[in-house]
């Protein structure tokens, strides 16, 4: 899986983009097992994000490069799924990013991460830090 973090979104966008994103979601959301790039966008559509096929066919084809969608051709239609559940890419996404960081800064990480676990210690018990 090749991953771009980027601190300036949030959640899953940090390393798929907003769209990417929102498929994501749609398919771990979705009933179906797998879905057509014309029903992730309906559902897009239906959730207010608003996009052209090809748009959509961009992103799942950027989204199957990065390995986090599987492309199957059952019955001569192309559908995707994703190949990894929700949490897993989170734990994924965490374990890659808090590692190279701390290979990159090992002390730096462990002064901060003390800093950090001295605060939510002080703000547990009701004072400030």
């Amino acid at each position: 899986m090749r991953i771009r973090y980027n601190p300036d979104q949030a959640g899953l966008e940090c390393v798929v983009g907003p769209l990417g994103a929102a498929v994501l979601e749609v398919l771990w959301d979705s009933d179906r097992s797998r879905m057509t790039n014309r029903q992730i966008q309906r559902e897009l559509s239906r959730r207010g994000t608003k996009r052209s096929i090809t748009t959509i066919g961009t992103t799942t084809r950027r989204l199957t490069a990065k390995k986090l969608l599987q492309e199957s051709t059952p019955h001569g239609t192309l559908v995707y799924s994703p190949t990894l559940a929700r949490n897993d890419l989170i734990d994924c996404v965490i374990e890659r990013v808090m590692g190279s960081m701390i290979d990159s800064w090992s002390d730096r990480m462990e002064t901060y991460l003390e800093g950090v676990s001295t605060a939510q210690r002080v703000q547990s018990v009701g004072g400030t830090f």
